[in-house]
């Protein structure tokens, strides 16, 4: 990281609270923090000119608000530099203020020095904090770390300590209210300069998009701390430390983080597949499955831990290594293909090497797709050395000699069609470029026929399209609706409107018919999705457009990433999520053209447990790509679908 870029960090930790006898003595959350200083000036180059420390009595209300703003004004803080803020101490849970109603029945807040439970407002809200961070996001760009060591868990106990002695981080849910009011100048013009943007999170302080979060455990666990320091904090700088922050995204990270009793760590936002503390997105990298056995009817068989719900089908071909890190000129132990496909696990059998080799505590990569997820691609009948498609064939042939990376992805193979009908994008010739047509009648029905420029000329350019491509129809046509799940699932996309209070509501009526929603396009306009869930079971879902006019595909929703997969859920049972709006802590939708008629298809993948779809989003088509035993095999029970929504955005007719 050059000089320009070294960190500007806040650092806020209390041990000391001004009222001792209500809130009792926490150990080491200063201690932590010198920690953290440490940490950012030994490894990452911050000077200690760029870190700003607010400790016990320092750190109140006034000086906590005081300081984040003077984040956002800091003249020398360039765009996309890093900025680090940390919290440890206590954290408290308070019932949401009249008129709150995009806050959930609840809202969190943290705890400053002068605290005073008969004044509750005296905590600092998550609207609050979210405004402020969503204001330095604006000055300076998102690449920002918010590090939360504490817990604002309902579950407490005034005076408890957890296990071994040691305290927890947090008041727990506190009687009263606090002023609907409070801090409305810092949160109302966020909403006005934001287009309608609700700064705050069911769980944690923000819009997704304005920074990543590091959380010390989910949304009802409790934080806990030691002598020696919190446990989050202590597990979080050990793993930075041996790992190293360049080669590592924030998710990663904390699944990394060895365990903790009684913690989830947890990590949130729209760029957690980001490397750590860097503006840049990563180079796409190969998900890893673990391999475990099971017993059925007696039979001992491999089984992976992957599915249905990840993209995986019968014939999915892959790798298995010791370590989710081979190196570079490393050959796997074995090569091995889904036989059997669940929604979560999938029977594995080698494809070569000795049938009895241990797989158990191995690490399975894909380096092939299974059946159903070839990319079919039309290319008209011609003499194949034909100049007018000779780049296309010499790609294809190119894309079947090379050997798959480590780095990359597994790709979805392309394979070709002399049908039109059979094919989901063709090969067409306008005088001397070649574009591509969409065949896709999900897409051609709304009027859309070509994609926006024309296939690369050079090969290295025209394979990587062509693998973004797959991708892109790979998890476009990816389904699931046997399960019944879909018949619980309610989902609504309206216009939004101001509330009164600075925030968005829906105004007017279900825009979907039909799976469509069609959008005359107008500046200023903006929309959000509310999915209800009217069954029994906690659901886990994520929203993707996928844009049908460049390939790309954008995360609009996922849920956080935790250390052991144990997520809260954002769509509970008998509960609703509002994206755009509200508690889910995203921007509202809006559109702009570049031609008369443009398609997105919004889909949607819910499960009853959490599924890492991080590998999902993809850049546009057109840019260049980086590239326990004795279990048995469960399934019956487990429950996933998917359903799509396609967004038509037309110039609006006079």
């Amino acid at each position: 990281m050059s000089a320009s870029q070294s960190p500007f960090a806040l650092l806020i930790a209390i041990t000391q609270y001004k009222y001792p006898i209500q809130y009792r003595k926490l150990h080491s959350p200063t201690r932590d923090a010198e920690a953290v200083s440490q940490y950012l000036q030994e490894e990452i180059g911050a000077t200690p000119s760029r870190i700003r420390k607010l400790y016990d009595s320092s750190a109140t209300r006034k000086a906590i608000i005081s300081e984040l703003k003077y984040l956002a004004r800091r003249k020398d803080i360039q765009k996309d530099d890093p900025i680090i803020i940390y919290y440890a101490g206590h954290g408290c849970e308070v019932k949401a203020p009249k008129g709150w109603d995009d806050a959930g029945e609840y809202i969190q807040a943290l705890v400053p020095h002068d605290f005073n439970e008969s004044n509750l407002d005296t905590a600092l809200p998550d609207r609050t904090i979210g405004a402020l961070l969503a204001k330095i996001a604006a000055a300076h760009g998102d690449n920002i770390t918010v590090i939360f060591d504490c817990c604002h868990s309902g579950s407490i106990t005034r005076g408890e300590t957890s296990a071994a002695h040691g305290n927890i981080r947090g008041l727990g849910r506190l009687e009263g209210i606090i002023s609907p009011q409070i801090d409305e100048e810092i949160w109302a013009d966020v909403v006005e300069n934001h287009r309608g943007l609700n700064p705050q999170q069911k769980h944690h302080h923000s819009s997704l998009r304005s920074h990543v979060l590091l959380a010390a455990c989910s949304a009802k666990e409790e934080a806990t701390e030691y002598s020696s320091g919190g446990a989050f904090t202590s597990a979080l700088l050990k793993e930075l430390y041996s790992v190293g922050h360049s080669q590592v995204t924030y998710a990663e990270l904390i699944r990394r983080l060895p365990l903790i009793p009684g913690q989830n760590p947890q990590c949130e936002g729209h760029n957690a597949g980001r490397i750590c503390f860097d503006s840049k997105p990563p180079v796409p990298k190969r998900q890893w499955f673990g391999i475990k056995t099971g017993t059925q009817n007696g039979r001992v068989f491999y089984k992976i831990e992957a599915g249905t719900a990840h993209g995986i089908t019968e014939g999915a071909q892959f790798a298995v290594y010791p370590t989710q890190t081979p190196l570079p000129d490393e050959a796997p132990l074995v090569h091995v293909v889904a036989s059997v496909v669940l929604p979560y696990q999938s029977i594995i059998k080698p494809m070569s090497g000795p049938p009895y080799l241990i797989l158990t505590q191995k690490f399975a990569a894909q380096t092939r797709a299974g059946t159903k997820e070839d990319l079919r691609l039309f290319i008209p009948k011609n003499d194949k050395d034909n100049s007018s498609f000779k780049v296309v064939y010499d790609t294809l042939e190119a894309m079947s000699e090379v050997q798959v990376d480590q780095a990359d992805p597994a790709p979805a193979p392309v394979i070709t069609c002399t049908k039109k009908s059979k094919a989901e994008l063709g090969v067409l010739l306008d005088g001397s470029r070649l574009f591509i047509e969409i065949l896709d009648p999900l897409i051609t029905v709304h009027g859309l026929t070509r994609l926006q420029y024309p296939l690369p000329r050079q090969i290295p350019l025209a394979a990587s399209f062509l693998r973004a491509a797959a991708h892109y129809h790979r998890y476009l046509h990816r389904i699931q609706g046997t399960s019944g799940l879909l018949d619980d699932i309610k989902i609504e996309f309206t216009e939004l409107a101001s509330d009164g209070n600075g925030f968005c509501k829906p105004t007017g009526d279900n825009m979907i018919g039909a799976g469509v929603v069609d959008i005359p396009v107008k500046e200023g306009v903006f929309y959000g999705v509310k999915i209800t869930n009217t069954s029994n079971k906690d659901l886990y879902p994520s929203v993707f457009f996928f844009n049908a006019l460049d390939l790309s595909i954008d995360s609009v929703y996922e849920c956080a990433a935790a250390r052991t997969g144990k997520v809260d859920s954002p769509l509970p049972a008998k509960g609703c999520l509002t994206i755009g709006y509200g508690s889910g802590g995203s921007e509202p939708f809006d559109f702009c053209l570049s031609q008369d008629v443009e398609v997105s298809l919004l889909k949607f993948f819910i499960a009853d447990r959490y599924v890492d779809m991080s590998h999902v989003a993809q850049r546009s088509a057109f840019e260049k790509r980086g590239g326990k035993e004795g279990e048995g095999l469960h399934g019956k029970e487990d429950a996933w679908c998917t359903t799509v929504v396609s967004v038509v955005q037309r110039r609006p007719t006079n």
